[in-house]
């Protein structure tokens, strides 16, 4: 299992760089996207929900803990590589129990403002500089749009100390 983290401080774009990935990368995973919410949710009733509404699974009513319902998805599971995301981990020891088993065809990725070490690559996402915001900004809504909110963004060098 390859677990993978992106890390940076909050509003820095660590859940849409994830979706994007997910999105460009579908068709890499025949087994499956799962997408799981980390922040204050029962990761373990997400799985187990998850299985059954979209792949078809049936976890047996014996299965009593949910970490026993859980280990049932992971064995049965479709075939084919799954990617899982672990959107907004801020307590990764309530989530380690229910990570996927040590197989190749699991890949895990984790949006999170933790610092992980070993095993977890981390990529860690920074801030962009003003001048790299303003061309991401001009390459999603145009040269012209910005240059007409020019009185903006003049405001927005002296709110941020630089004078133009």
């Amino acid at each position: 299992m390859a677990i993978s983290a992106i890390a940076g401080m909050g509003g820095v774009g660590k859940t849409e760089l994830a979706i994007q990935y997910a999105d460009l990368y579908q068709q890499d995973y025949q087994g499956g996207l799962c997408w799981l919410f980390a922040r204050d949710v029962n990761i373990g009733v997400q799985i187990v929900s998850f299985a059954q509404a979209k792949i078809g699974l049936k976890v047996p009513d014996w299965l009593e803990t949910i970490q026993d319902q859980v280990s049932f998805c992971w064995r049965n599971w479709i075939t084919g590589d799954v990617l899982i995301i672990l959107d907004d981990v801020i307590n990764y020891p309530l989530i380690e129990p229910y990570l996927p088993p040590k197989e190749p065809r699991f890949k895990v990725l984790i949006t999170t403002r933790l610092k992980f070490g070993s095993p977890i690559q981390t990529i860690p996402l920074e801030a962009l500089s003003l001048e790299n915001a303003l061309e991401l900004l001009e390459s999603i809504i145009g040269k012209q749009r910005i240059d007409a909110e020019k009185e903006i963004g003049d405001f927005c060098y002296c709110w941020t100390g630089r004078l133009s």
